[in-house]
């Protein structure tokens, strides 16, 4: 009885450790395969560019936003301007959008003490704006273009922003703008599938399904160059048949029954 449960065990053990082996293939295989997973217009509470994110671990005394010349006061309000920011995200994130905007006002009003150029708001102005785009109220549609409107072409290197700008700017039913920015953020990475799905979505729901198709082809040979430099990568070969030639000899198996011994040959 004891040697059946420690076999029983075993086989538990054993298959247990075969699923998880399975589920980690699929997880590194869909990691690349996503596209079907993906949703149309999702979106992301983004903090900062991933460029000052870096700057922040490497240094922990660099401040979120760049300036040109600082005073003291100037280094007391932007800290004080990053608080409220900080502050304002936590509740963009948890979708208290007026909340956020209330911070992200009081943030403005330090940021505006320290004197930061206007290439230093383009992150709170995109985030305010989502925040009036998402409230679905006409009236806080043209302050949402306002502070859309503020927002320098610098943002045109930073892929992940440019798709929150196109979010905002779908949702206040600006879809040239949107899909001009989703087009920018492609352009920056070809492999960026996410924008490739809410851009095919917005064509679609517009009535354009040709450009709606180009943009699914394109997604999808994308993809597909994605998948073969994943399984090169990872040493994974495309296992082809090979058919080899055989060959059929004519006549009767001989059999040694049948034989005829022949004495004098």
């Amino acid at each position: 009885m004891f040697k059946k449960i420690i076999k029983l065990n075993l086989f538990l053990v054993l298959t247990l450790s075969m699923m998880i082996t399975s589920t980690l293939a699929n997880s590194s295989q869909d990691s690349i395969t996503r596209s079907e997973n993906l949703n149309p217009f999702h979106w992301e509470v983004l903090d900062f560019s991933k460029e000052i994110q870096n700057k922040i671990k490497k240094d922990k005394t660099y401040e979120p936003f760049f300036t040109d010349d600082i005073s003291r006061t100037g280094i007391k309000k932007l800290k004080e301007g990053n608080m409220y920011y900080s502050k304002g995200i936590s509740l963009m994130k948890s979708k208290n959008y007026s909340g956020a905007i209330e911070q992200f006002t009081l943030a403005r009003k330090s940021y505006k003490r320290a004197r930061l150029n206007s290439h230093n708001y383009n992150y709170i102005n995109i985030n305010q704006a989502l925040c009036y785009a998402m409230s679905g109220q006409e009236k806080d549609f043209a302050v949402a273009i306002r502070y859309l409107g503020l927002v320098t072409d610098k943002i045109d290197k930073e892929k992940d922003w440019l798709y929150n700008l196109a979010i905002a700017y779908y949702n206040i039913d600006e879809n040239d703008l949107a899909i001009s920015n989703l087009s920018k953020a492609i352009r920056l990475d070809i492999n960026y599938l996410q924008a490739y799905i809410t851009l095919e979505a917005i064509y679609r729901k517009s009535g354009s399904k040709n450009n709606a198709d180009k943009v699914r082809d394109r997604m999808e040979t994308a993809e597909a160059k994605l998948i073969k430099k994943y399984q090169k990568k990872s040493g994974k070969k495309t296992i082809k048949s090979e058919t080899k030639s055989t060959f059929s000899l004519e006549g009767l198996q001989p059999d040694i029954t049948l034989l005829k011994i022949v004495k004098t040959d």
